[in-house]
């Protein structure tokens, strides 16, 4: 794997980047404190409502349209409204020709006819879709999101996006013809089809990194307690029972001992 770029925001600046787009009354800093996944600051980026189509507040790396085949993971990613009406998109990472011109797909929470989900704005032979997941994404909760992008090769339909969510493979969609356009710019922050309505948003989002291959979560507690709940272990006596065989001499009485206490920290839901 080579890392192409990274940025966990301890300059507590955007210095790192190509660059920043931002819409009037709208804001994007990497000084703010309100949600690091590890040291002090982290991203965030404001929209205000009743902006409409197209409400920016990110930050851009110019890739030079040198990759083919990009992996852009962000941690602590967390937003405090969903998409209100049908069709509107919260692009939170995104892939681009230009700065915020001529996109060719977009990753993040997504309304279609009223259900709202992860969902995926794709482009194939110059058409737009959005492919959608099954689970629903959460207001106020730290998700690691990773897009994957595959430009297609010349009169091909070898082209795919892939969005992760918290290290788990939510949304898929290959057989794409996708390369009309150049892969020059990742864009992180916010790119909405349509701003709220009724409320302003808040993006937040830290230890970004783009890729030429998988790159995976940090582990943090919000991320492992959701991967540990979805193959059903729960913080009960007999879930520990389980481990007996492994332990060198087991007391259920003092399990403790025999875990970090960040481990502790974590299972105990």
């Amino acid at each position: 794997m080579t890392v192409i770029f990274s940025d966990g925001f301890e300059t507590g600046d955007l210095t790192k980047w190509s660059g920043s787009t931002v819409t009037a009354t709208c804001s994007v800093t990497g000084s703010d404190q309100t949600n690091p996944h590890h040291g002090v600051y982290n991203l965030k980026a404001y929209i205000a409502k009743n902006l409409g189509v197209g409400s920016c507040a990110n930050v851009n790396y110019n890739v030079a349209n040198m990759y083919q085949h990009l992996f852009v993971r962000a941690m602590n990613v967390r937003f405090d409204v969903l998409p209100e009406d049908s069709g509107d998109r919260h692009g939170i990472i995104s892939f681009w020709q230009g700065v915020n011109i001529s996109a060719l797909a977009s990753f993040g929470p997504m309304n279609v006819a009223g259900t709202i989900s992860w969902g995926i704005y794709r482009r194939t032979l110059g058409a737009w879709a959005t492919v959608v997941g099954t689970k629903t994404p959460v207001v106020n909760t730290n998700y690691c999101l990773e897009a994957e992008i595959i430009r297609s090769t010349a009169g091909n339909a070898d082209g795919a996006v892939r969005l992760y969510v918290d290290g788990v493979l939510e949304i898929e969609a290959t057989g794409l013809d996708n390369d009309d356009r150049t892969l020059n710019y990742v864009i992180f922050g916010l790119y909405g089809a349509d701003a709220p309505d009724l409320t302003d948003i808040n993006v937040y989002g830290d230890c970004v990194v783009i890729s030429d291959a998988y790159i995976g979560p940090e582990v943090s507690g919000d991320v492992l307690r959701r991967n540990l709940m979805g193959v059903g272990l729960q913080a009960k006596q007999h879930d520990f029972e389980k481990l007996r065989p492994k332990m060198p001499s087991w007391n259920p009485k003092s399990w403790s001992s025999h875990f970090p206490k960040m481990f502790q920290k974590v299972i105990k839901i």
